[in-house]
């Protein structure tokens, strides 16, 4: 008898944490807009909280979009495009674990783009007069505050930053309109010009990522998945 109560109070206990634990995240999708007289979009590799996130592309659209799972209360992020050349980590003192990365950094002289964004949500008012609910819906994606800005001297990269391994010579800037999705990464008409030529610019991109394979050790593969339950949406991550 006692078993049996110990066995369903762990199977209740365990249902409540998993409900909460799951509940309290979100995925968040982002976008990187090629120009649309490109052939096909580069492929291109992305790294955030120790995972390791490949883009997928729609050639249609002229898109590339990656998922990260994120914290439902969190209205902060920051992003940097980076080179993977320019990219450096530092792994932590005194441990035999050598491939532990402590932090990164961006080397010195190195080209990046780096933002720190803020999701500004419209306010919530249970009774609203007639012009206060026509502005509620158009204000009810909410909007983003993006900053650019520089690292620290020490090129320091924060902790839970989006880096996105990319040339930051070709972005343009990032657009962002509403909350169901981080800024778009808006890539600079002219980038075949810059790169030389469309061949150029894949042929890098594959060499890019045939670098970063150095670093997957690092980093844990991760696909996101999700399926709509009635009202509510589960979220699976998964380790390839």
């Amino acid at each position: 008898m006692n078993k049996k109560i110990i066995k369903t109070s762990l199977i209740i206990f365990l249902f409540f944490f998993s409900n909460k634990l799951f509940s309290s995240h979100t995925v968040l999708p982002c976008t990187i807009q090629f120009p649309k007289t490109m052939k096909s979009v580069p492929q291109i590799c992305i790294y955030y909280c120790g995972n390791n996130f490949t883009c997928e592309a729609h050639e249609e659209s002229k898109r590339s979009y990656f998922t990260l799972p994120v914290d439902k209360a969190c209205t902060t992020f920051s992003i940097i495009i980076i080179h993977l050349k320019d990219l450096q980590w530092v792994s932590k003192k005194n441990t035999v674990h050598y491939n532990t990365v402590n932090y990164y950094k961006a080397k010195a002289n190195s080209s990046y783009k780096f933002y720190d964004l803020e999701l500004v949500k419209a306010p919530f008012k249970r009774y609203r007069t007639p012009s206060e609910t026509l502005k509620n819906k158009q204000e009810k994606k909410g909007h983003w505050n993006i900053e650019e800005k520089k690292l620290s001297a020490e090129g320091k990269i924060p902790d839970d930053t989006i880096i996105v391994l990319y040339n930051a010579e070709y972005v343009d800037n990032l657009e962002g309109n509403n909350s169901f999705e981080l800024p778009t990464i808006i890539i600079k008409n002219d980038i075949l010009t810059l790169a030389g030529s469309e061949k150029k610019l894949h042929d890098d991109a594959i060499e890019l990522l045939l670098e970063s394979i150095d670093h997957n050790p690092l980093h844990s593969h991760v696909q996101i998945h999700t399926r709509q339950d009635k009202q509510k949406i589960i979220i699976a991550m998964t380790d390839v």
